[in-house]
């Protein structure tokens, strides 16, 4: 087995982790936007001090502390995510066993070279913003 077959392999595993975060976060989103509606309902027919619209209000701050970082109480507050970085890494290794044909490559390994790229320089860009997120007040 050569070393270009592996990167080929890393970075498509690495742009099927990006693409299941990416599925992830999203329904985690939805998931707050369906609660912010029960818990409306749930304050204006028991009330804003129930039990239930409390438990819901509570299942909404732990969700947000996941998906936005909430860097004031417990949240993991690193300057760097290492996640994202580490995408970018195994992107880049796999778009450059993609491409490493050259111009004899197949124009499908310089389309998924392209592709991985892309996934790459968004993760790069997502660990940057992860960065100025944790470093501002």
């Amino acid at each position: 087995m050569d070393i270009e077959y592996f990167y080929k392999v890393a970075g498509l595993l690495g742009a099927t982790i990006a693409w299941l975060h990416q599925v992830r976060t999203k329904s985690r989103r939805d998931k707050i936007k369906l609660d912010l509606e029960i818990l409306e309902k749930a304050r204006d027919l028991l009330g804003r001090e129930s039990r239930t619209a409390l438990l819901v209000e509570k299942s909404i701050e732990r969700r947000g502390d996941v998906i936005y970082g909430d860097r004031s109480e417990g949240g993991s507050g690193t300057a760097v995510s290492w996640a994202d970085l580490s995408v970018f890494f195994i992107c880049l290794l796999g778009a450059y066993g993609f491409a490493s044909e050259g111009a004899d490559a197949k124009i499908w390994h310089l389309v998924v070279a392209g592709v991985l790229a892309f996934i790459g320089v968004g993760a790069l860009l997502n660990a940057i913003e992860h960065g100025r997120r944790a470093r501002s007040p």
